[in-house]
């Protein structure tokens, strides 16, 4: 049984680029994707599924659950290291295997990430990134010269776009009644 797995960029001489089931390989909640066989079968030959699986290419995959959203991009990015003690290929934002499982089993993805109870298919839980953060700083410098005294004052004022907004800014050389 195969759950929450995910097998993509494979290939295979012969049949089955991504899985070829000799026996009873049940596949649920699963990504199957992007894989090639010279054979029959470029992501999978054989299985049987437990539903909630994205699988790209279901031509001889087997009997699929209606649950299955099949012959579809599954959204992923490439192997790479995110995080987790192995390499993992990352849920892409447009992917339809994110929040695809209704009850989810498994309570950690490969990257010990934890998982919802409507989680992602595949090995990878996608987590929404947090929105950028962007900081606008703008410098004013004015200089004054006084005509009595002949001082000259230079006040430089830097505002910082990433506090609450502000209205207007007061400068004053008199003591504030507030």
């Amino acid at each position: 049984s195969l759950t929450h797995v995910t097998v993509a960029d494979n290939s295979s001489d012969g049949d089955g680029g991504g899985i070829l089931a000799r026996g009873a390989v049940i596949l649920g909640s699963s990504v199957v994707s992007g894989n090639s066989a010279a054979g029959s079968g470029a992501d999978c030959v054989g299985v049987e599924s437990a539903g909630f699986n994205v699988v790209s290419d279901t031509a001889g995959c087997g009997s699929l659950a209606e649950s299955d959203l099949g012959d579809v991009d599954a959204g992923l990015g490439q192997l790479r290291d995110n995080g987790g003690p192995t390499e993992t290929h990352a849920l892409l934002p447009v992917s339809p295997a994110i929040a695809y499982v209704t009850d989810c089993s498994v309570i950690d993805d490969q990257r010990a990430v934890p998982r919802p109870s409507a989680c992602s298919a595949g090995s990878f839980q996608y987590v929404e990134p947090p929105p950028p953060t962007t900081t606008t700083t703008e410098a004013v410098t004015t200089t004054t010269t006084t005509p009595e005294s002949g001082t000259t004052t230079t006040t430089t004022v830097t505002l910082d776009a990433g506090g609450p907004p502000a209205s207007a800014v007061l400068l004053s050389d008199e003591p504030s009644s507030d």
